[in-house]
């Protein structure tokens, strides 16, 4: 009679989750719920490549108002009034999920490439990310593991601090503005001392379309405040939301 009992049991387990993961699957139907696509050209400049021009495009789409799926590309040129002018190129793709608790909470990934082939040097990263906040405010921690490829030689794998801070203070119908204190974005992760403040502006001129401007100082070193350079940065676009 136990043995019967058992059987039974056994088959009825799987069944039962066979059955919650069906009914699990059915209401995570996607539904798009958002798109948003951007465009940008920035110029900088700064002491270890000059006077810089790079364009970027980047788009997202958001589902059950939960799940986002992003990538993005950047090509621009270095060192432009030098004579060893070389160019780089920049892609990204991420995906996140945003819990639906009081307090926002998500959860992101990204895979980033970053490559110079002036110098052959090819760069891939895996930053993992969680953040807290809201339209106001929030922040970003996270782990990069970044590997590096020079001239073809073998790469080197390092795992880097990643934060985000940001507070946006300004805000209408109409306009945003905020401060953003990091060391990594959407194309990057840079060294953990590599700090950027960034002072962003949106302005939406109709519904569903809006221009960006950025103005961006930072510093790109290795080691707190020894061998660095810093640079200065403005970036202007538009963003198309649906």
């Amino acid at each position: 009679m136990r043995r019967v009992k058992f059987r039974a049991h056994k088959t009825c387990i799987p069944l039962l989750l066979g059955l919650f993961l069906c009914r699990g699957l059915s209401a995570l139907t996607p539904e798009l719920t958002g798109l948003r696509a951007s465009a940008a050209l920035a110029g900088e400049y700064d002491r270890a490549f000059f006077n810089c021009l790079t364009g970027a495009t980047q788009g997202e789409a958001e589902f059950n108002r939960a799940l986002s799926l992003g990538a993005g590309v950047e090509f621009g040129g270095l060192g432009l009034s030098q004579t060893y002018m070389t160019y780089q190129v920049n892609t990204f793709v991420s995906a996140g999920y945003a819990f639906p608790f009081k307090f926002p909470v998500s959860l992101g990934v990204s895979y980033q490439f970053n490559g110079l082939p002036g110098y052959r040097e090819n760069t891939h990263t895996l930053l993992p990310l969680v953040t807290l906040g809201n339209p106001w405010f929030g922040a970003s921690v996270g782990i990069a593991c970044r590997w590096t490829s020079f001239f073809g030689e073998q790469p080197i794998l390092e795992t880097l601090g990643a934060y985000r801070i940001y507070v946006n203070p300004l805000r209408t119908a109409r306009f945003q503005g905020g401060i953003v204190f990091s060391n990594f974005d959407e194309f990057r992760a840079k060294n953990f001392s590599a700090w950027s403040i960034a002072l962003n502006t949106e302005v939406k001129l109709v519904k569903g379309f809006s221009l960006k401007n950025d103005l961006e100082f930072y510093q790109s070193g290795s080691r707190n405040l020894t061998a660095n350079f810093y640079g200065i940065l403005y970036r202007g676009g538009a963003a198309w939301t649906l």
